[in-house]
């Protein structure tokens, strides 16, 4: 994996490296039933628009869309803020989802770090 890199890891590399994989995602992304529109910043479970997600929220689906198998960390999906924020924003996600009928795209792998639910 070209995007493997060794402890201690600099801010600044970690930042580079996730503007990276978010430069990879492309416009459009899909994973089973979660689909996300870069231009337009909209996201979709099958053909119902997910409203009122914030433009952080959004981000840590297009990362996560950018490898969708993968068990990411909080440090990974945003190196810039705190573990307890990035489970606020999960939670928000799950809201968001779940108030239009939908189940929440990201499932917590205890002790690891979350991933999307295919």
């Amino acid at each position: 994996n070209t995007r493997y890199q060794t402890k201690p890891v600099s801010k600044k590399v970690v930042v580079a490296l996730v503007k990276n994989v978010l430069a990879e995602v492309g416009r459009n992304s899909q994973y089973g039933q979660l689909r996300l529109e870069d231009d337009s910043k909209r996201v979709y479970w099958d053909e119902d628009e997910v409203h009122h997600l914030t433009p952080a929220e959004f981000d840590i689906l297009k990362t996560m869309l950018s490898q969708p198998e993968k068990v990411w960390s909080t440090q990974e999906l945003n190196p810039r803020i705190v573990k307890a924020t990035i489970q606020g924003h999960k939670k928000n996600i799950k809201r968001k989802f779940e108030e239009q009928g939908h189940p929440d795209p990201i499932k917590t792998v205890h002790g690891h770090g979350y991933r999307l639910v295919s």
